[in-house]
């Protein structure tokens, strides 16, 4: 299979997008970096290859489900952050409600 990391990379920085494959942000880009005409694309794309080489990156597990079970946890979520403000800023209207209480009854 040929390499397309210098054709991605051109079309990237003249489109704005950033690069999808790993082999675009190995040695090729950083070379490449240098040949950037925009400051603006150089830093960003800079940021991106340091992001690449420290960060681990979430890939979501693949079953059959998963997006269903991924949707009620975050709706879950919301729904607790939500009812906890609610119960904060209730309790803020009451001569007991200081912050340290607060956090006292509902642990």
């Amino acid at each position: 299979m040929a390499d397309r990391s210098p054709q991605n990379l051109r079309f990237t920085t003249r489109f704005g997008y950033l690069p999808v494959t790993e082999a675009a942000y190995g040695d090729f880009m950083t070379r490449e970096l240098e040949r950037i005409g925009s400051e603006n694309f150089k830093k960003l794309y800079e940021t991106v290859v340091g992001m690449q080489e420290s960060y681990s990156f979430y890939y979501p597990p693949v079953f059959d489900g998963f997006e269903e079970l991924r949707n009620r946890y975050r709706a879950d979520l919301i729904r607790t952050a939500r009812d906890s403000r609610q119960a904060y800023l209730t309790s803020r209207n009451t001569p007991e409600g200081s912050m340290e209480r607060f956090i006292e009854r509902n642990r």
